[in-house]
């Protein structure tokens, strides 16, 4: 019915049909620079982007093809769900839901961070919990929830743990002492 849409595709030959779509929806004035790129070169920049990220991690090598290539998916994607600025700062390790962070739904996301080698991705995940402790010392990031401080202690014991970051650790000391 849309002809302007439609490829004939007579038997035995195939047609390729790329559809270019932003993640999310994006004002004109944004479609309209995006659709000046050039889509060959930005599709290099961004694996190219993505490769280095994925140079920063441990490497993966699992006899199953499909396994290696889920966990490079799922690093990719709490990467992204992981939200903040550049270089520096903390960053909130978000499950991708509509709310804030909660330390015990973020805190498998941190541990997988430090598990893979990308300590200073853990450790501005962590800060982001810590540069929101009450006055009292209780971290709550979310509704009434109250386990984000038994969190956040046990996270930073950990991201300890692998890293022995005693420069980070006498940065914290006092607010680490608070929540407790």
């Amino acid at each position: 019915p849309n002809q302007e849409m439609a490829v004939l595709v007579k038997p035995g030959n195939s047609a390729v049909l790329d559809i270019i779509l932003p993640h999310t929806p994006v004002s004109e004035e944004r479609a309209a620079a995006l659709q000046k790129k050039d889509f060959e070169q930005t599709r290099v920049e961004c694996r190219d982007f993505w490769k280095d990220k994925l140079a920063l991690a441990a490497k993966f090598c699992v006899p199953e093809k499909r396994i290696e290539e889920m966990l490079r998916a799922g690093l990719f994607h709490l990467d992204i769900t992981t939200y903040g600025l550049e270089p520096e700062g903390s960053v909130a390790p978000s499950v991708g839901q509509l709310y804030a962070p909660i330390g015990s739904e973020s805190a498998p996301i941190i541990m997988f961070f430090d598990s893979v080698g990308l300590h200073e991705l853990a450790k501005r995940s962590i800060q982001y919990f810590i540069d929101r402790q009450r006055e009292n010392g209780f971290i709550q990031t979310f509704d009434t929830y109250m386990l984000e401080t038994g969190s956040v202690l046990w996270l930073v014991g950990e991201h300890y743990r692998y890293t022995r970051d005693k420069a980070w650790i006498y940065e914290i000391k006092d607010k680490v002492i608070k929540s407790c």
